[in-house]
């Protein structure tokens, strides 16, 4: 993925920040008096019209976000509610919601001073390739992609094995030492997000064989 010459630049590296830039730009949005909160990495900001939003958790790596809001300000807002997470709870003091899948979640009130503890629903999910990977599958949990690095797994073969159906789907994000988000599996095989990914400059891959139905 780089020029002959220079394998420090390529698609993904001048790319990337501009991703991070860009979040500024939808992570809140407002409309016709309708805050949108779309975004769940930690952050603090506040509206105009004086509403403090401070959002905290371990996300996307943790499946758990607060989102503390104060200011004494009435305020319509709809918080994003990803496709992926069929089972969504928000607790809000004694009140538990359950908000559908793909869609936004709308709540209004005088905020001041409450939190919002959401669980996101992190378990795995398989997606099957086509043509020249119509054997194999992406591995995503939570809003990330996981891949197999030959780095990470050196007492493995070189090509990734069929990795078991069952292991991956009761398998759960964890923070590494260095700041990658993995999936470990019985066995020793470890999978690492597509951000870390062949930054040692190993071979890396996304389509992996799996066994067993998923």
């Amino acid at each position: 993925q780089s020029r002959p010459g220079s394998p420090e630049l390529n698609c993904c590296s001048v790319n990337a920040p501009r991703g991070v830039g860009l979040i500024a730009s939808w992570a809140l949005m407002e409309e016709e008096g309708t805050l949108y909160i779309n975004q769940y990495e930690a952050m603090q900001a506040q509206t105009q019209a004086g509403l403090s939003i401070s959002i905290g958790g371990d996300y996307p790596c943790g499946c758990r976000v607060t989102v503390q809001l104060d200011g004494g300000v009435r305020q319509k807002i709809r918080f994003r509610i990803p496709s992926w997470s069929r089972q969504t709870i928000v607790q809000l003091g004694q009140e538990e919601f359950r908000p559908a899948p793909g869609a936004y979640w709308e709540l209004e009130r005088q905020w001041s001073g409450e939190t919002l503890l959401f669980a996101f629903d992190f378990t795995p999910r398989l997606e099957p390739g086509a043509r020249d990977y119509q054997d194999c599958y992406s591995v995503l949990a939570g809003p990330v992609l996981y891949a197999w690095d030959r780095a990470r797994n050196p007492a493995l073969p070189f090509g990734p094995p069929a990795l078991s159906s069952r292991q991956l789907l009761q398998s759960k994000p964890q923070r590494a030492e260095d700041g990658a988000i993995v999936l470990r599996l019985p066995g020793g095989a470890e999978l690492v997000d597509f951000q870390h990914a062949g930054v040692s400059g190993s071979a890396y891959q996304t389509w992996l064989p799996v066994a067993g139905e998923p």
